[in-house]
């Protein structure tokens, strides 16, 4: 959905200049690997392996969106 919205309301190059738009991507490729990885437990190391990829991009996002981007976003809550 994100990427419907993307390609057709906004600039499709500007998704590639945002890290959370990479971890939205890249985290719903993992959901979609893990899917199908409980079917066929052939896909099991790549739906590990895309998890690790999800984590590392979340754990850095959410830190960054709080420390540089809430303050200015949020100016009312006295950060």
């Amino acid at each position: 959905m994100n990427l419907y919205v993307n390609y057709h309301y906004a600039n499709l190059m500007d998704m590639f200049y945002y890290e959370s738009e990479w971890g939205f991507i890249i985290t719903m490729v993992h959901l979609g690997l893990s899917m199908r990885a409980c079917t066929d437990k052939s896909w099991n190391k790549l739906a590990i392996t895309s998890a690790e990829i999800a984590l590392g991009f979340d754990l850095i996002i959410e830190p960054l969106f709080w420390e540089a981007i809430a303050p200015n976003v949020f100016p009312e809550m006295g950060w």
